[in-house]
């Protein structure tokens, strides 16, 4: 038997070094080497050793597992109020006097596919927002934004995005009722409506939750956002939403 084997030794020698070979050759190629039927994933994971010693199973950076492609949904608060509004049923027509703060400041849900790319991330996002505001003479003014924007974020600064620079332009229409008793006026027009702003990445703060997260429901990052933003535009009969300013704050959820 010991015969066999030695007479066996160089075949299985040239076998292993084939497989070797081969493997090597594998790891080594590019996409292109492969037939389009072939599919290759990267491991979104890496292995390390805790405290203890023993191996444990880790996210990669961001930026070294995510996909091309990718969503996210997030909820904004924007501290916009429309003081050059000129309200319907009154002769005084100063929104401050008759209006002042919301009730229901504009709070907006936004909904965005993104691309993820060397450069950052670019995203189309269409969102919805809702606005009410009473007067202390029983007037009521509703406001429901439609927005269709597009952003770069500038999220390739660190593995990680622990902070991300970002942009926002794009269309708000604005949809609006005020009434008083039975009296009602509405309508709706387009603005120019732009953001800027930073994302805090608030993932690492938790890794054991942010493992989980990742494994069990796709997500990527979450993030809070601080912001500046602004409307401008032409509007008709003196119903005027233009802001040059206001404050966004809100949560993002990225997939």
């Amino acid at each position: 038997m010991h015969l066999s084997l030695a007479r066996n030794l160089p075949i299985l020698f040239l076998l292993t070094f084939i497989s070797i070979g081969n493997t090597i050759s594998v790891y080594a190629a590019d996409d292109k080497d492969f037939p389009e039927s072939v599919v290759i994933e990267k491991s979104p994971y890496r292995a390390d050793y805790n405290d203890e010693g023993d191996v444990e199973l880790l996210l990669k950076p961001f930026n070294e597992r995510k996909h091309r492609f990718g969503g996210s949904v997030s909820v904004n608060y924007n501290s916009w109020n429309p003081l050059d509004y000129n309200p319907d049923f009154f002769s005084e027509t100063d929104f401050e006097e008759i209006y002042g703060e919301a009730e229901t400041p504009l709070i907006s849900l936004f909904l965005s596919a993104r691309w993820n790319t060397a450069l950052g991330g670019m995203a189309g996002t269409l969102g919805a927002g809702y606005y009410q505001n009473e007067g202390d003479s029983g007037s009521e003014l509703t406001v429901t934004p439609l927005y269709a924007l597009f952003t770069w974020t500038l999220d390739t600064l660190f593995g990680e995005p622990y902070l991300a620079p970002y942009g926002t332009i794009g269309i708000a229409q604005m949809h609006f009722t005020e009434k008083l008793s039975s009296q009602e006026v509405g309508g709706h027009d387009p603005y120019f409506y732009y953001e800027a702003g930073v994302l805090i990445q608030l993932d690492w703060m938790d890794p054991s939750s942010d493992f989980d997260s990742y494994v069990e429901d796709g997500i990527e990052n979450t993030f809070l956002s601080i912001a500046m933003s602004g409307m401008t535009g032409s509007p008709k009969d003196e119903k005027d939403f233009t802001v040059p300013a206001s404050i966004v704050a809100g949560l993002k959820v990225q997939f």
